[in-house]
C-alpha cells in the first residue's frame, strides 16, 4: 500500500538546517614548539631508543614451558597440596617426577 500525498505535509524544513561549525585552527607544532624553547622548555628532548630484553641466567637445569590438558579436580588436588607444602608448582613437579624410572632410549 503506498500514500500517496500531493506535497511535503510539513511545509519546508529548509530554515531548520544547522549551520556549518565554524572551525578553529590550532597552532603548528612548529609554533609551539618554538613558545616552549623560549620559555626553556625542550619538547621531544629523550631520544627513542630500543630497548634490548635482557635474559636472566635459569638456576638449575634448562627447563621448557610446557601446556598440559588436565582435570581441573586434579590441578585443585595438585595446586592445594602445593600451598600447604610450600613449594612452587616446577618443584612440585621435580617432587612427583622423582619416583618415575629413568627412560632408557629405543634403538
Amino acid at each position: 500500500m503506498t500514500l500517496n500525498l500531493a506535497g511535503n505535509p510539513f511545509g519546508d524544513l529548509e530554515d531548520f538546517k544547522p549551520d556549518a561549525p565554524a572551525v578553529k585552527p590550532g597552532p603548528s607544532s612548529f609554533a609551539v614548539q618554538a613558545v616552549a624553547e623560549e620559555g626553556g622548555f625542550h619538547l621531544n628532548n629523550y631520544p627513542v631508543r630500543t630497548i634490548a630484553a635482557v635474559r636472566r641466567k635459569t638456576l638449575g637445569p634448562p627447563i621448557v614451558n610446557k601446556t598440559f590438558r588436565i582435570y581441573i579436580a586434579d590441578a585443585n588436588r595438585f595446586q592445594k597440596w602445593l600451598n600447604e607444602s610450600g613449594y612452587t608448582q616446577k618443584e612440585g613437579f621435580a617432587i612427583l617426577t622423582s619416583n618415575l624410572p629413568p627412560v632408557v632410549p629405543s634403538k
